[in-house]
């Protein structure tokens, strides 16, 4: 041991799922398996450390928050080589924004989708 201080408050730092509550952790279960098919995988359309800063941790595993891609597409967005569009993104997600922004159009939560999400372009024939 270093004994330097941890770089990030405790706060900020990923729970592990040992840590989580039981209701925590069926939440999770349930948000990553209900309706996901076999070689798919549910992926967080707002990050889970956007909602935890902003003090919405019991958001967390919200179904509205769930895109489901398939395991290629989630390994292939995270690796930055194919990006997840705008398009894709069910209604729920901007609803769950809405909500989380307190009903303010163009809140930080609807213009952190914008920002992440792009529009795809379809070139004409």
């Amino acid at each position: 041991m270093s004994g330097k201080p941890h770089p990030k408050p405790p706060s900020s730092r990923k729970r592990r799922t040992k840590e989580m509550t039981a209701e925590e952790q069926r939440a999770r279960i349930l948000w990553k398996t209900l309706d996901v098919p076999v070689g798919c995988v549910a992926h967080h359309c707002i990050l889970q450390q956007k909602l935890r800063d902003r003090g919405h941790s019991d958001k967390l595993w919200d179904f509205r928050n769930r895109l489901v891609l398939t395991r290629e597409e989630h390994e292939r967005y995270h690796a930055g080589f194919a990006p997840v569009w705008r398009d894709q993104l069910p209604d729920a997600v901007w609803e769950f924004a809405f909500e989380l922004d307190g009903s303010e159009i163009g809140g930080y939560f609807n213009d952190w989708l914008y920002r992440k999400y792009p529009v795809r372009v379809v070139e004409a024939a």
